[in-house]
């Protein structure tokens, strides 16, 4: 199901029927029942898809990100009718379909497939989920356990998330920033903090690392004058937002 950029019209309207208009039907039919019930939950289905980009997978990546945003909408749409809705988003599970694309690969176990891209080598558990973990989520979530859980969009993924494009990232990647000084490396799942103490210095690497990297602040300002002293030290006062 999943589609590139070379997606068709009826690509783009069948995935779309299936993720999005599917689950939004779904639950406006059930909402009088449960409105007459004195309150409830719903529970949507999302996924880690929601959340990353995955190449070729633009059409599926497109319509999970929107049952995201759709359960947030609910929450605040049905919360003074005493309804509760919440998502669950799973990262690789072991499922048929899973089976089959291991199959399709050469026969891989469900060891193997897991060391595979997509298949669960991004998740730091390095391992692909059963499905009665994804279903206790579920459950949770629409359970009194969870009576104060509302527009959450809780992540089920071995971690996927959590380690984010680091994780998966087979190249070396650098990102200049600040005036002189910052350089962000990715190599081999690690991203660190390396800094150039003067123009003509050679980097050297810092002692700090991060999971994830939207920004770094300061950091070329902080080691901007050449003195020994700029290294691991003088960047952890340095501002980064790792969300």
């Amino acid at each position: 199901m999943e589609k590139g950029i070379d997606a068709t019209p009826e690509d783009w309207q069948r995935i779309l029927a299936v993720n999005v208009i599917g689950p939004a039907l779904m639950a406006k039919h059930a909402v009088p029942h449960i409105k007459r019930a004195g309150g409830g939950a719903i529970v949507n289905l999302g996924s880690v898809s929601s959340f990353i980009a995955q190449k070729g997978h633009l059409t599926y990546n497109t319509t999970k990100g929107a049952v995201a945003e759709m359960t947030r909408c609910m929450a605040l749409d049905l919360v003074d009718d005493g309804i509760r809705v919440n998502g669950v988003c799973p990262g690789s599970v072991w499922t048929a379909e899973t089976q089959r694309m291991a199959d399709e690969m050469g026969g891989l176990t469900r060891e193997e497939a897991a060391t595979q891209p997509n298949l669960g080598v991004e998740q730091m558990m390095r391992r692909q989920a059963d499905p009665h973990e994804i279903g206790y989520a579920v459950l949770y979530l629409a359970s009194e356990e969870a009576s104060f859980v509302t527009g959450a969009n809780l992540m089920v993924d071995g971690g996927w998330t959590a380690v984010g494009f680091a994780n998966s990232s087979a190249a070396l990647r650098g990102v200049e920033l600040g005036r002189f000084g910052a350089l962000v490396l990715a190599e081999g799942g690690l991203i660190a903090l390396v800094i150039r103490v003067s123009r003509r210095a050679e980097p050297v690497r810092a002692g700090v690392a991060v999971g994830t990297v939207a920004s770094v602040e300061g950091v070329g300002d902080s080691c901007a004058s050449p003195r020994a002293g700029c290294s691991a030290a003088s960047v952890g006062s340095a501002e980064a937002d790792t969300g």
